[in-house]
């Protein structure tokens, strides 16, 4: 008799504890859901970031090409001409002309970074 009893409280026990594990499994199915489609959002911008980083990394080689013939141009104009005006503004030119690969080689390594992740 006491046998039969115990084997009813566990059966009640585990009842009960099935009745409340089920929502609880039901919220972690759906908590599963939205993470998964945060996730792919996620991925989605990092793809778009990585794009915009690769086109704007193109564009500052460009930039710096382009630098580069105009400073190469000052140079012929200031050897013909010898003003020293013309050297004034030559000398921003070479220095952001300096500063090209450091930001070149910062753009290129900020694009590994996001490629890792």
């Amino acid at each position: 008799m006491i046998w039969e009893i115990a084997l009813l409280v566990v059966s009640v026990a585990i009842l009960i504890l099935v009745v409340f594990f089920i929502p609880a499994l039901l919220q972690i199915k759906d908590s599963a859901k939205e993470l998964e489609f945060t996730l792919k959002e996620f991925r989605s911008t990092l793809t778009k970031l990585n794009q915009a980083i690769e086109k704007a990394d193109q564009s500052l080689e460009e930039g710096r090409k382009a630098i580069k013939k105009l400073d190469k141009a000052l140079q012929v104009i200031d050897q013909t001409l010898g003003t020293s005006t013309l050297r004034v503004l030559s000398r921003p030119l070479t220095g952001l002309l300096e500063a090209m690969p450091v930001i070149v080689s910062a753009s290129k390594i900020y694009r590994k970074y996001i490629r890792r992740r």
